[in-house]
């Protein structure tokens, strides 16, 4: 081998010229020029190796004339190229006289002035020579041709999965099943049964068991993408192109910059330079990435620029699969989502493990990969069941406010975090001069760490996004890391040991906030156990009693959702005990009267209610003193709250009915918080809470018109949040349950008119948050019930016709969620026999009246002609088009009319 292929500088330029041909072959001229701009230092070196390449006429793009090739390889005759890529091209040929059709496998020519590009093609070759499987197309002969290296392999003349997929995505969403499906795929014989994503994940998990025979044989493929997997005449998939392979061994897979592979199918840690290796997670990621692709019938990351497209892989800028198509089966996105994990831990671990977990999802077994953690079924929970969450919120605050969703961190920190952090280990030494450097270099460190956590905000425009979770997951592990690092290498001072601790109680909410509880947990006792311990070594510091009370509160609040009993009353008693320790009297007091009121609430939650009233009792008081001496809102809300919780411990009932005066109190408190944060979407919230359930007791109470006019101030604070976090489910869900409520003080006082509004109002709200997520049953639920009362209200009016209509719409969304089975609202099907009744009494209304009849025949016609009309509704507007039409014949529309 030449000493230039050995080279690794040299060998990274190379590379970063294959990077740009595959850029010129994929995008053209304008990816080609964008590829170079984004190569830094490299740029000039790489530009002058593509002008030779121009120079020599041997930059040939995907639109350009026949290659400079032989028309024959050894004993082959070629008859046409098949396909190209950035470093070979492929060729149908045959063996004259016997007709044998085969595939060659040539090097470009721009690439034979490339010595690494040789040794990279041998190494293919060496590659697939080493695997037997029955999803890889061996190699029967090799050689070279006036100078051009080739291989030759058995020819497959069925489709890649990449034109397979963009011949289906033409097709409308119900062809993609069945006959046609099944015929198009040559599997006539089978079910009718057959589904487009049951297909995708087959062939998905027959190339992942190819791949993983790979893995075993330590071959790396590093280019896994629909274009390299093609369908044999058998209906097999066979998985094609290991230009780019290696062994999992090798130590040339140690890169200096070079990216390899097809940008869209790449790593995250690759595009940001993380990975100084590959490993069998970068197939895993790729395998993932593709069987998206086929699920969606879209690339996730598709865009013209490949800067865009590198950007969106480095945020992981993709929709989850089912926000797409809702058909898609739910643990088959999970194992979709698993794999491509911005984070290489949390994917499968092996091609081996994807595999078993695709047959997992489409046999109903349990996957390997984690389930969604407590806190995200605790959140999921809440937002299924927002009446009980509302009458909870009126007794006892949750444990958590909003999940914590994240912005993009700058580049610059990860590279400042990462120098502070060499200088505090290179002058961590005993003399007074180094320590005073380490100091300053710790100090640096610790401010970036606390720049980065700054920059994971509390966002409810991004609340639910995946792509942002995914993210700030991967910032949080950052965060984390270089928080442990800072604990090994830290200054021996009091003060730094303070900054260090209060970072890693700030680490640990973060965490909570994004449902990481293992990290949180962990993170929260090593600090616990840390303060103490510093405690004990350096005197008495009340901002280390200050630290150890903030962990245990958060310990508490954990393991309050997480329904942990145990832990959380032993948490609370250690905490208890720990308040006497404070020395600032006022300190003490407060953090008293918290831990008492936090024990108090553990034992509620365990079922202790005498000694929950007694510990609730004993805070009480000194909250209500706190709350007068400092005149504050928020201490006013502390106690009122408090006050809720001990009624609510004392109270047998399941539900605690508040009287109007101490909704009245609560809404003047809460009213006091807004006037002072009018900006701060919880109060605004809070506030229209307490309006609401203040306006439906004052009606309650024979009060209406009072009733009404705070009902409808509520309503134009839920409105105005709605208008700001227009993707935020909980806002959403609150601002319809607003209009159900103005809705049912409408219908007591027999206004039909602006009843029916409100109901309507109320269903679209539910409708668009079942946009948000079509996949949700409970919001497509109440959307259907809330259209069901619409429709009454309209029928008291006389408004048969649009009646209709929206009873048709419920009648298509409560069978649609019978059929998903088990999961969806208990009193479905009781909805289901009302509004079937409703229907009837609107025909039996208008029996005698055939146009009017057609009338709503036609009506329903159209609405099911409607874009954007889910296809469960558009079924149902049809068949009771057909209803009433058949009904209009029969009550004497003549044929003209019909």
């Amino acid at each position: 081998m030449t000493p230039e292929a050995t080279d690794p500088a040299n060998s990274a330029i190379e590379s970063l010229v294959e990077q740009c041909l595959d850029a010129l072959h994929e995008f053209g001229p304008e990816g080609l020029e964008k590829t170079l701009e984004g190569l830094g230092r490299a740029e000039a070196t790489v530009r002058r190796r593509i002008a030779v390449l121009e120079e020599r006429g041997l930059l040939v793009t995907g639109h350009a004339g026949p290659p400079l090739l032989p028309d024959h390889f050894g004993r082959y005759r070629v008859l046409r190229e098949i396909g190209r890529g950035g470093m070979g091209v492929v060729f149908q040929a045959e063996l004259p006289g016997l007709g044998r059709r085969v595939a060659i496998k040539a090097l470009l020519v721009s690439q034979l002035l490339m010595p690494k590009a040789r040794v990279r093609f041998q190494r293919e070759i060496e590659s697939i020579a080493r695997l037997q499987h029955s999803g890889i197309i061996p190699i029967h002969d090799f050689g070279e041709e006036s100078g051009v290296p080739y291989f030759v392999m058995d020819y497959v003349s069925g489709p890649n999965l990449s034109e397979i997929v963009g011949e289906i995505a033409t097709w409308d969403s119900s062809e993609r099943r069945g006959p046609r499906l099944a015929r198009y795929l040559g599997l006539a014989g089978e079910s009718n049964d057959l589904t487009w994503p049951q297909v995708a994940a087959d062939f998905v998990g027959q190339a992942a068991e190819a791949v993983a025979h790979a893995h075993e044989r330590g071959v790396l493929h590093r280019d896994i993408k629909p274009s390299n997997l093609m369908v044999s005449d058998q209906g097999r998939i066979v998985v094609v192109d290991f230009g780019l392979a290696a062994a999992t061994e090798s130590p040339t897979l140690t890169r200096t910059g070079a990216l390899l592979g097809s940008l869209p199918y790449m790593t995250p840690e690759h595009l940001r330079g993380a990975a100084s290796t590959t490993d069998v997670t970068t197939d895993v990621y790729a395998l993932g990435v593709t069987l998206r692709e086929l699920l969606t019938l879209s690339s996730p990351f598709a865009d013209p620029d490949p800067e865009i497209v590198r950007l969106r892989i480095l945020a992981a800028d993709a929709p989850s699969p089912r926000r797409i198509d809702p058909t898609i089966p739910r643990a088959l996105e999970s194992v979709c989502l698993a794999a491509m994990d911005l984070n290489p831990a949390r994917r499968h671990p092996s091609a081996r493990a994807f595999a078993r977990d695709i047959r997992a999802a489409r046999d109903d077994r349990p996957l390997s990969i984690r389930p969604p953690g407590p806190m995200a079924r605790a959140l999921r929970w809440s937002r299924r069941h927002p009446a009980r969450i509302t009458a909870l919120g009126m007794t006892c605050l949750l444990a958590f406010g909003l999940p914590v969703t994240v912005a993009v961190v700058q580049s610059r920190n990860a590279a400042d975090l990462s120098k502070a952090l060499d200088e505090t280990r290179r002058w961590a030494a005993d003399s007074a001069q180094q320590r005073a450097a380490a100091t300053r270099a710790y100090v640096r460190a610790s401010a970036t760490i606390d720049e980065v956590l700054s920059r994971l905000a509390f966002d409810e425009k991004l609340q639910g996004d995946v792509a942002w979770s995914q993210l700030g997951n991967w910032m949080l592990d950052e965060a984390a890391k270089a928080h442990e690092s800072l604990g090994q290498g830290r200054p021996d001072d009091q003060n730094l040991e303070v900054n260090y601790l209060e970072a890693g109680t700030r680490l640990a909410r973060f965490a909570i906030g994004l449902s990481r509880i293992d990290l949180a947990r962990a993170t929260l006792e090593r600090t616990l156990d840390e303060a103490q311990t510093a405690a004990e070594r350096l005197g008495a510091d009340d901002r280390l009693v200050t630290i150890q009370l903030t962990c245990l509160s958060s310990l508490d609040e954990l393991f309050g959702v997480l329904h942990d009993t145990e832990n959380r009353l032993r948490v609370g008693r250690r905490r208890l005990a720990l308040c006497e320790t404070l020395m600032a009297p006022e300190s003490r007091m407060r953090a008293l009267v918290d831990a008492q009121e936090a024990l108090g609430r553990a034992l509620l939650q365990s079922g202790h209610k005498s000694e929950s009233v007694d510990f609730l009792e004993r805070a009480l008081a000194p909250r209500r003193r706190l709350a007068e001496a400092s005149g504050s809102p928020r201490d006013q809300r502390a106690a009122f709250d408090l006050a809720l919780v001990l009624r609510a411990a004392q109270d047998p009932s399941p539900v605690l009915d508040l009287d109007a005066a101490t909704l009245e109190e609560g809404l003047r408190i809460h009213d006091a918080l807004w006037q002072q944060h009018p900006e701060d979407p919880r109060w605004t919230s809070e506030l229209a809470r307490y309006l609401r359930a203040a306006g439906a007791r004052l009606a309650k109470e024979g009060r209406g018109d009072e009733g009404l006019a705070l009902s409808r101030r509520g309503l134009k604070l839920e409105e105005g949040l709605v208008a700001a976090f227009p993707r935020n489910q909980r806002i959403g869900e609150s601002c319809a349950l607003a209009w159900v409520g103005l809705a049912l003080q409408l219908r007591e006082r027999e206004a039909w008119g602006e009843e029916s509004e409100a109901w309507l109002a109320a269903a679209a709200q539910f409708a668009r948050l079942q946009s948000l997520d079509p996949a949700d049953l409970d919001d497509r639920f109440m959307t259907a019930m809330t259209r069901h009362s619409a429709a009454t209200a309209l029928a008291r009016l006389g408004e048969l016709d649009q009646a209709a209509v929206l009873r048709a719409r419920c009648a298509g969304a409560l069978a649609s969620i019978l059929e998903a089975g088990p999961d969806g609202p208990p009193q479905t099907q009781d909805i289901q026999q009302l509004n079937a009744d409703g229907l009837v009494a609107i025909i039996d209304a208008i029996y005698d009246e055939p146009d009017r009849l057609l009338r709503i025949a036609r009506r329903l016609e159209a609405e099911a002609g409607q874009p954007g009309t889910p296809d469960f509704e558009a079924t149902a507007l049809a068949a009771q088009s057909s209803r009433f039409l058949a009904i209009a014949v029969d009550a004497g529309a003549s044929p003209v009319e019909r």
